[in-house]
């Protein structure tokens, strides 16, 4: 009994059990992203909503090793790479959730086809995101260090106009 009640203030394991953990606190680049599908953008100009698909990729930095073995490694893991799929997964969700929120906040200012000259903009809002990515530092101790946009294209499956081509002003 006693024991096991020693064992509930060291996460399940006992207190002379001990783990020594590696963080790498360099750059990790080249991680991937894309949209799956079309993303919606409202085009103030045309007054309609357009698709685009967008690919890049972005870094990362762990800048709190103690917060990304708590919050972000799952219990009891002996190995994580950034290259497992497993661990992609909620980052790269988590990222395009921002990447959207910062394309669509473009929206008021430009046409859909201004959107790949202002890849620098985007990249600037994803990286400052104070909902989603903000909060990667103190949830999981990771920092958003650079967005690479490779290209935005218009969806050619459809372009959400009834008439087939863009309102004329």
């Amino acid at each position: 009994m006693k024991q096991a009640a020693s064992r509930i203030g060291y996460g399940g394991q006992t207190s002379d059990q001990k783990y020594l953990v590696f963080v790498n606190l360099r750059e990790i680049r080249g991680l991937k992203f894309g949209t799956r599908g079309p993303v919606v953008y409202h085009d103030k100009f045309y007054g309609t909503d357009l698709e685009l698909l967008a690919f890049g990729t972005f870094s990362l930095r762990v800048v709190d090793p103690v917060a990304f073995v708590r919050n972000f490694l799952p219990a009891n893991a002996r190995h994580y790479a950034f290259d497992s799929i497993e661990a992609r997964q909620q980052i790269a969700s988590e990222f395009i959730q921002a990447f959207i929120a910062a394309v669509n906040s473009l929206s008021a200012t430009y046409r859909i086809s201004e959107l790949p000259s202002q890849s620098t903009a985007i990249a600037e809002l994803i990286a400052d995101d104070n909902s989603t990515l903000g909060s990667w530092i103190t949830r999981y101790g990771l920092d958003v260090v650079q967005v690479g946009i490779e290209s935005i294209e218009f969806s050619p499956s459809r372009a959400s106009w009834s008439s087939g081509s863009p309102p004329t002003r």
